[in-house]
């Protein structure tokens, strides 16, 4: 008795439905609801039936399965909590800004347009989103476990009375969306440094670090492939660091690659 949707079709319906609701956590939230009150319903008849085969004396074979049934169905409604609870993080770092739904329906972000002439432009949505977005993530990162026993707390408030197992597995799930959103706003920031070294790569001349500076000059006059790798590899780090630190100071914020 499973009706846990797969994730492909969660998202070829998150899709689908996008177009036709406000916004996204709309959508997320209507599944939530739906899938609490079948979960709610099928808790009822499951705890019905529980009691009828107790009182007609089954054998202890079914009654096992009917006690691991019931723990699936509240392991469904924990991944619906945690589901609901990831989608305000997911808002609160303005990933919902920047993600898409690629062809094989996985989700991917996009942000490099946030980027204008090699600085965070100036268009406010998406300036706000990547601004406080990120200063919401380096906040919540810089005290991880604070933050794991936060996500704890919301589904201890949603779901009362977990079982030594539940915690376990309501843990490991915290652990791995944490790692999943937190490798989306490193991708977001990621991408926008990387529009700001290919700006800077076009226009040398604003680059005000004099090494840098030197490198790419060169960098556009060789045409010796075996110098031009050799002045790829010395600018690589140089002008990724580089870009970091504009888009640190553009931000007016810390990334998250300075909590590595």
């Amino acid at each position: 008795m499973n009706l846990k949707l797969s994730r492909a079709l969660r998202n070829r319906l998150l899709k689908e439905l996008r177009g036709k609701s406000e916004s996204a956590s709309e959508v997320d939230e209507l599944f939530n609801i739906l899938l609490q009150l079948t979960l709610a319903i099928m808790l009822i008849f499951m705890m019905a039936f529980f009691l009828y085969k107790l009182n007609t004396g089954d054998t202890h074979m079914e009654m096992r399965q009917l006690q691991q049934e019931l723990a699936d169905a509240r392991r469904q409604q924990l991944q619906a909590v945690l589901d609901r609870i990831e989608t305000a993080y997911r808002e609160r770092y303005a990933l919902t800004k920047f993600e898409a739904v690629d062809a094989d329906n996985k989700r991917i972000y996009r942000a490099s347009e946030v980027i204008v002439d090699g600085k965070i432009g100036d268009l406010p949505l998406l300036r706000e989103a990547f601004v406080e977005g990120g200063r919401a993530a380096y906040t919540d990162y810089a005290r991880p476990g604070e933050l794991e026993e936060q996500w704890l707390r919301s589904v201890r408030d949603q779901v009362p009375q977990l079982t030594g197992d539940e915690v376990t597995f309501v843990r490991e799930e915290i652990a791995r969306r944490l790692q999943a959103l937190k490798h989306g706003v490193t991708e977001v920031q990621l991408q926008a440094a990387a529009a700001i070294q290919q700006y800077l790569v076009r226009h040398p001349d604003e680059v005000e670090d004099a090494r840098i500076h030197e490198l790419l000059v060169r960098l556009s006059r060789e045409d010796d492939p075996k110098l031009r790798r050799l002045l790829v590899t010395e600018l690589n780090s140089l002008l990724k660091q580089y870009a970091f630190a504009r888009l640190r100071q553009e931000s007016g914020t810390p990334l998250l690659e300075d909590l590595r």
